[in-house]
């Protein structure tokens, strides 16, 4: 049902929860070596974390369903967690020299996401960045006060 579903005041709080949910998902360091695979034990992981890749992410599908308050009884019940991390991309590559860049983006890109909180770049299969996921986020706010202006439009779907 459309309409306002929270306060303002509860709007703004979910809001900077989940900007900083996906802060953390762009700003995110894995170590991992690529020929060895994941660490095993500190003493490795220190050891790889000498050599570690820094890799970025963009989730590419941010919306309500994707979403979990934390476990009920614990310090996380206040918390929104992101989950689904199936059609996240690395933004940041290590290139041949060792050094971390961002991706180039591609000229033309398959779509990813759902559409009722997919950017316009996304709509236009525009490679997809960390904007578009804060995009993401902008749509879901204004669907806590009332309904997107697209929310009763049937969507037909083409290839390219």
């Amino acid at each position: 049902k459309a309409g306002k579903i929270c306060t303002i005041s509860t709007q703004v709080r979910i809001g900077i929860n989940v900007l900083h949910c996906i802060k953390q998902l762009h700003d995110v360091r894995f170590y991992f070596d690529k020929n060895r695979g994941w660490p095993q034990n500190e003493k490795s992981a220190t050891k790889y974390t000498q050599c570690a890749s820094q890799v970025g992410f963009v989730h590419r599908d941010v919306k309500p369903g994707n979403m979990a308050l934390g476990l009920v009884g614990t310090a996380e019940r206040r918390f929104i967690h992101i989950l689904d991390f199936g059609l996240a991309r690395e933004y940041i590559i290590v290139d041949v020299d060792g050094k971390t860049k961002m991706r180039r983006p591609r000229e033309r890109a398959h779509f990813r996401g759902t559409v009722r909180y997919c950017s316009a770049n996304a709509q236009e299969r525009g490679e997809q960045g960390r904007p578009d996921d804060l995009w993401c986020l902008l749509y879901i706010l204004v669907e806590l006060r009332g309904a997107l202006p697209w929310s009763r439009v049937r969507y037909i779907f083409l290839r390219f």
